[in-house]
């Protein structure tokens, strides 16, 4: 974590996931949105994960629904998310 110029912390991951060696290309492997990715994440992370994502809309409530038909990330995904987070 860091500290930003207002006091405020920030975790290194969110350098990470901008770039394009970051983990965005695994979340979004199989034409993935980044939501459904993060989905996929949580779900390869744990069988006994069960997240409950905020939606503002009903396209963002079926975007997340939609990430079910994708299924959890696979473990060399996973994986090499970890490698680049450095974990």
């Amino acid at each position: 974590m860091e500290t930003t110029e207002h006091g405020t912390t920030q975790h290194a991951t969110t350098e990470h996931a901008t770039t394009e060696h970051g983990p965005q290309g695994d979340l979004t492997s199989g034409g993935r949105t980044l939501a459904q990715g993060a989905l996929a994440w949580l779900w390869a992370r744990s069988p006994r994960t069960v997240p409950i994502p905020g939606f503002r809309s009903v396209d963002q409530a079926e975007e997340n629904a939609g990430a079910i038909a994708e299924g959890p990330l696979t473990a060399g995904q996973l994986a090499e998310i970890d490698r680049l987070l450095g974990r």
